[in-house]
């Protein structure tokens, strides 16, 4: 060993100073070796605060924090105070800018993107035929059908939804109806199985309503490999089967047509003459299934008419959302496929039937035919049902009534109808019907007592009322949104449609209409919703903000972190 350093040895050790001892650091050594172990003087330990608090500020001088430096550094106060400020209103806005970058980034809607895309192969909307009126069916079939029987069926399944329904009223006896419907339940025990199996014996077969179906213009198909018989609200319709419509091919020869016949087609004896020559047949595209009483995009297709549907085709995308938007494997209770308009109708009608019916919890037997297999617990009766469309007893008559119009044309109404209605007073004729204010206004009377008769009508009865009708009661008296749950699928395909149409013998054979659906464009518009920000985009959004605020990064805080540690005197090093 050195003499030097035997030295300085040999002089800490009789706690000497040494040349290499600072001030005052040999009058602690010698205090610290005197004192007991663990216990230390109030100088000697605010002179290590000192020397900590010093070389902390040293140590934080090192931060690549900006203006952090030079605010423990400046020599003037001023300076120092114009430092700190500085650092405090620029951190202060980082965290303000931050803030608000989180809002956007949780509660911005997401962007839409529109792009085109040509496509080799596109899958047409369904297509419905329908008849609301006469509901396909086939009047030759029919004749030995009574009207009170089949409005026992119409009433009894709830299908009540024409537009004129006056035939309801002034042509239909519903003690009869009342009749056969216990008839009805006596023979099937279910109306709706007896509405079922009254179509399959007279509704019009596939092979009567179409004929001549091509796809491609020239590439014929079976119509009834296309159509399947499908129950909605307006009756039994024929709808194309899901995905049974794909095209190829050019665009002059990506289409779908066929041909309507009207051979033979009349109006059952029960119903109403129409005015027009032939029935009209209701043509509808959709999207998906809509078995509502509203057809979305639909037309009326006379006979020897051409009607040209041209179409461009949309395809949405949106991200998932259980808010928004709706998974395809979603179900509903009552109809076959999940859709908007059925979902709606389903929500606002079927779920709140109780409020009209008196709380009744009874359940309208169309349902069972709108889902096959769903049967009903407690289905509504006719009562149930009547009382549901606002149907009256026709307002009976009593003889205290007919003495009066006796009284005031100065004749015998009670003689003249002595042969078509049955008085309480004669009950040895208990074949005819009772008599009421119907059949009063169908007798020839004096003018005075039709008059009253008109006048006692109008108090007493009310026309019945729609499937529509009551949906739209529903909404307006309970306030009914279908916002909140029914929502469109989160991947959906739509469509913009023109139609062109011409009536004229020499076109189209008299007993046929033609229809002819065709895509002008095999470029589909894609519009697909995005993020508006990825995580990775705000990650660099944050890394930007602090950037411009006080120029740190990742490494700077760390840096800013392992310091503030050896400020504390913790040094895991060493």
């Amino acid at each position: 060993m050195p003499q030097s350093q035997q030295y300085i040895k040999h002089a800490r050790k009789q706690d000497c100073p040494t040349p290499y001892d600072k001030p005052g650091e040999k009058d602690i050594r010698m205090r610290q070796n005197s004192e007991p172990l663990g216990y230390q003087s109030d100088a000697a330990n605010k002179h290590l605060e000192g020397v900590r608090k010093h070389s902390g500020i040293v140590v934080l001088h090192s931060s690549s924090i900006q203006a952090l430096p030079e605010a423990l550094t400046a020599k003037r106060r001023s300076q120092r105070i114009m430092w700190l400020i500085l650092l405090i209103v620029a951190n202060l806005a980082c965290m303000i800018h931050l803030y608000y970058l989180l809002r956007t980034f949780i509660d911005s809607p997401n962007a839409i993107s529109i792009t085109y895309e040509r496509k080799d192969e596109l899958t047409m909307p369904r297509v419905i035929i329908c008849q609301p009126t006469t509901r396909l069916l086939d009047a030759n079939a029919l004749q030995n059908i009574s009207k009170e029987y089949f409005y026992a069926l119409e009433l009894g399944m709830g299908l009540v939804n024409q537009n004129d329904l006056q035939h309801y009223i002034f042509d239909v006896d519903l003690r009869k109806v009342y009749i056969n419907y216990e008839q009805i339940l006596k023979d099937y025990g279910n109306i709706s199985v007896a509405y079922h199996d009254f179509y399959l014996k007279y509704g019009r077969k596939c092979g009567a309503i179409f004929k001549d179906c091509y796809i491609l213009q020239q590439q014929e198909v079976n119509c009834c490999d296309v159509f399947e018989r499908v129950f909605t609200m307006n009756g039994y319709c024929w709808v194309s089967r899901e995905d049974s419509l794909k095209v190829r091919g050019l665009e002059s020869m990506a289409s779908f047509r066929f041909k309507l016949q009207f051979e033979g087609l009349t109006r059952p004896h029960f119903l109403p003459e129409n005015r027009e020559d032939k029935e009209p047949y209701f043509f509808g595209l959709m999207e998906r299934l809509d078995q509502s009483v509203v057809l979305a995009e639909n037309w009326v297709v006379y006979s020897h008419e051409r009607v040209s549907i041209q179409m461009t085709q949309k395809h949405r995308k949106m991200m998932s959302n259980p808010e928004k938007c709706a998974d395809p494997g979603r179900e509903l209770k009552y109809f076959r496929e999940y859709y908007e308009p059925n979902c709606g109708w389903e929500k606002v009608l079927f779920n709140n039937l109780h409020i009209l019916l008196n709380e009744s919890t009874c359940e309208l037997p169309l349902v069972e035919l709108l889902k096959p297999g769903y049967s009903v617990q407690q289905p509504c009766t006719l009562e149930e049902i009547m009382f549901l469309f606002n149907y009256s007893d026709a307002c009976p008559v009593e003889s205290t009534m007919l003495d009066f119009l006796s009284a005031a044309s100065n004749s015998s109404i009670q003689a003249m109808l002595e042969s078509k209605c049955a008085w309480e007073n004669l009950s040895q004729n208990i074949t005819l019907p009772p008599c009421t204010i119907n059949h009063l206004r169908k007798t020839a009377l004096p003018p005075a007592a039709k008059e009253i008769v008109e006048q006692q009508f109008n108090v007493c009865n009310t026309m019945p009322v729609t499937l529509l009708d009551i949906f739209g009661k529903l909404q307006k008296l309970h306030n009914f949104t279908d916002e909140s749950e029914c929502i469109p699928f989160c991947e959906t395909y739509s469509h913009m449609y023109r139609k062109d149409s011409v009536i004229s013998r020499d076109l189209v054979k008299w007993t046929d209409a033609a229809i002819v659906i065709k895509y002008t464009t095999k470029e589909v518009e894609l519009v697909e919703e995005e993020e508006r920000q990825s995580l990775a985009e705000y990650i660099a959004m944050v890394g930007g903000n602090f950037g411009l605020w006080n120029g740190a990064s990742i490494i700077s805080f760390t840096h800013f972190g392992a310091l503030l540690i050896r400020c504390l005197g913790f040094n895991p090093f060493r």
